[in-house]
């Protein structure tokens, strides 16, 4: 079964050509990517085909994987060019594709059906019959929400299922993925799209804080908890961050995941924390949800960007003219690093250009471009002899080949034999326990040969001199492990004889390990149109805001759609029986699109009275989990629009899981028009409404069934004129 028998992968990003080699060079098992299109992070450096192809080349030499993300919500007419890119990608070896869209992940297993898909964490998984579904649409890998705790990911892991990918370091964000609206609202860039513009990093309210601005992920510690739980991909996050901090992230997951796979613990050190925070933090890490809601040491309210590490104080300032600032340091600074002087709401920074000891722990720096007083802060944004260490590992290389000698090698296993005047070498990577389920990295042993030689006992080749010449194998990407010699004793064989055999074996090694499949002939006709129709109804987040509605006779004109988790709290305490609280013909129950927690656990305790109403009712369901579990008990289910239908595949898909009718994803809307949630959230705010300077206006709907807060437009009470209301 998947997953045990296994070793631990560490996974990490690549924007471009810089980073991927960071990310070879210091110890990635596997790296994602993306492409010149269809992929998250639109503004990445991403890979034409041309770089894609060597770069996947590059890592496979090297014994690495390369994933590509294909992960946004495709349109129907975008479908054949995007399986197109997945055909050039099948060819060219790439290992898997990582994919939001089951549409488009149906599409490929149809028409590439051995290439390995991972469903992205942008399709909102959280629970085990999630999973589930996933494992049924053939996905050989699920990345959950981040919001998880280690309970809830250690009950994925138990299904055995599928392989589970979890990110452990790097920026976090407010909204569940896959189901945040907020950027396109407000300004028509979509997330699920590529174009994500990042409100949630803005200052809200009028006082410089940043409320929706989480801190950064960082698992260093939990390497050991995660591994024993069953997580088989540890995900580094950071399509757009530098090669430096590539390298050094790597490097240092790298040595910890090592150090608990080979000791059963390890202790950081403090060095590691450092240049973990050095290299980047929104305020030092949080470890996000792995023991529940870390409440307000959560988020990064002062600085969304990187804020570095805080080293002293600003004590004077020079003439006006003068760049130069007296400050009191706690921490190193040098010529070179990077600094930002922070105080009542300003920043002033710049590299080091000029620094002078004062004595007693002050010095005089320059310069510094920017208003600054005394008693503001002094950060250490970059330090120098970090990202000089850091460049080491990649500048100056290229997935196209270069004069360098390589840092990250392969292990190589020969046998020489000699018979008959002849030499035959044969080379071929060293097996790993992880290598047989993965094609790329199943090339066999690769033959040649040289002679006639004569035989001289006394002057003939030592084993030494062998050896020597088959083990030079510095400026190729391997590095010799086992070494037999047979049948070679008193072969006349020059050493310059033997250092060609050993050059045009690691040659046609090369050769052998650039994994490519064959051309796939494809072809793709537009699925019959399943008519996606927004449903005319009032989507009531709570029961109490529909009661009063009623009681005021001003719900008969539409249908209600009604939290079912509420429906069963009100019923449990009153008594009434479900189809009076939620009446059919004038109501419909609905699950939320992220119901994780509170939600689920109402609903799984009265799932047979749930059952019951929604065999009369239907019922709305925006989680494949939820979806596939009231499918299969013959009930009419919706499929909501947290299951992002944005093409007719995904519809058709769904309607096969069990849906009798698919609500569009909110993708299909006007943005910045009518009201419908822009954000589900694990976090807890503590006030109800956020404005920023920007235009946009957010209510938090708090709900007693559930453990998530929602964003709404503040339009909430302009209602639409036709379609979905939501209340």
């Amino acid at each position: 079964m998947a997953g045990f028998d296994k070793s631990v992968e560490l996974l990490v990003p690549a924007g471009g050509e810089r980073q991927f080699i960071a990310a070879v060079e210091n110890g990635a098992d596997a790296i994602y990517v993306g492409g010149r299109a269809f992929n998250a992070r639109i503004n990445a450096g991403n890979f034409d085909d041309e770089t894609m192809q060597a770069a996947i080349d590059y890592a496979h030499l090297r014994g690495v994987k390369v994933f590509v993300t294909m992960n946004i919500l495709i349109s129907d007419d975008e479908l054949e060019e995007a399986l197109g890119y997945a055909a050039f990608l099948y060819k060219a070896g790439a290992d898997a594709l990582i994919i939001q869209d089951i549409g488009f992940g149906r599409l490929v297993k149809e028409k590439l059906p051995d290439f390995e898909i991972h469903l992205s964490t942008q399709a909102t998984c959280c629970d085990v019959d999630s999973l589930e579904a996933a494992h049924e649409l053939g996905y050989k890998r699920v990345v959950p929400a981040r919001e998880l705790s280690l309970n809830e990911i250690k009950a994925l892991c138990s299904t055995r299922l599928c392989d589970i990918e979890i990110f452990v370091h790097g920026a976090m964000c407010i909204c569940y993925s896959g189901q945040c609206q907020l950027s396109r609202y407000y300004g028509g860039r979509s997330g699920n799209r590529g174009q994500c513009a990042q409100p949630c990093r803005l200052p809200y309210n009028g006082d410089g804080v940043h409320p929706l601005s989480p801190k950064d992920m960082c698992q260093i510690d939990n390497i050991g908890r995660l591994i024993d739980a069953g997580v088989y991909s540890f995900k580094i996050e950071g399509r757009m961050k530098s090669p430096e901090y590539v390298a050094w992230v790597t490097r240092i997951y790298r040595k910890y995941i090592d150090l608990y796979l080979k000791n059963g613990d390890y202790e950081v050190s403090a060095e590691d924390r450092e240049a973990l925070l050095q290299i980047f933090n929104r305020g030092k890490f949080t470890e996000a949800y792995m023991d529940g809601d870390p409440g307000r040491d959560f988020m990064s309210m002062t600085v969304p960007k990187n804020q570095g590490i805080r080293i002293g104080k600003l004590v004077a300032t020079a003439a006006k003219s003068s760049t130069l600032v007296d400050v009191e340091l706690s921490g190193d600074l040098a010529m070179g690093d990077g600094v930002e002087i922070r105080g009542g709401g300003r920043a002033a920074g710049n590299i080091i250009s000029y620094i002078k000891p004062l004595g007693k722990g002050r010095f005089r720096i320059g310069d510094i471009r920017g208003e600054v007083k005394p008693g503001d802060i002094v950060y250490r944004t970059s330090r120098k002899s970090q990202l000089a260490e850091a460049r080491q590992s990649f500048e100056g290389r290229s997935v196209f080949g270069d004069d360098k000698k390589p840092i990250r090698k392969r292990p190589v296993d020969m046998v020489l034999t000699g018979a008959d005047g002849m030499l035959s070498l044969e080379i071929g990577p060293e097996a790993r326990p992880d290598d047989a389920n993965w094609p790329s990295m199943q090339t066999g042993a690769v033959t040649v040969t040289a002679g006639p030689f004569e035989y001289d006992s006394e002057r003939g080749a030592s084993r030494d001199r062998i050896e020597n010449a088959l083990g030079k194998l510095g400026s190729t990407p391997f590095e010799l492990g086992g070494l037999k010699i047979n049948g070679t004793d008193g072969m006349l064989v020059r050493a310059s004889e033997l250092n060609d055999l050993r050059r045009r074996a690691c040659e046609a090694l090369t050769e052998a390990m650039k994994f490519r499949r064959e051309d796939i002939r494809y072809y793709y006709n537009l699925p019959y149109d399943m008519g996606l129709d927004e449903p005319d109804e009032d989507y009531y987040f709570r029961l109490t805001d529909y009661k009063a509605k009623r009681d005021n006779g001003n719900t008969q004109a539409r249908i209600a759609a009604l939290p079912l988790a509420e429906i069963c709290l009100e019923a449990e305490e009153s008594g009434a029986p479900y189809d009076t609280i939620c009446v059919p013909g004038e109501a419909i129950p609905y699950i939320s699109n992220v119901p994780k927690g509170r939600e689920s656990d109402i609903i799984e305790k009265h799932f047979d009275e749930c059952v019951k109403l929604a065999a009369e009712a239907g019922i709305y369901v925006g989680s494949l989990g939820w979806l596939r579990r009231f499918a299969r008990e013959g009930v009419p289910v919706y499929a909501d629009f947290g299951l992002n239908a944005y093409n007719n595949k995904t519809a058709e898909v769904l309607m096969e899981l069990g849906a009798a009718v698919v609500v569009p994803s909110l993708e299909q809307r006007i943005g910045g028009e009518g009201c419908y949630p822009l954000m589900t959230s694990e976090h807890s705010f503590d006030r109800d409404e956020y404005h920023s300077r920007m235009g946009h206006k957010l209510l938090v709907v708090k709900r007693g069934y559930s453990d998530q807060d929602i964003f709404v437009p503040a339009v909430c009470d302009k209602w639409q004129a036709h379609g979905r209301r939501f209340i």
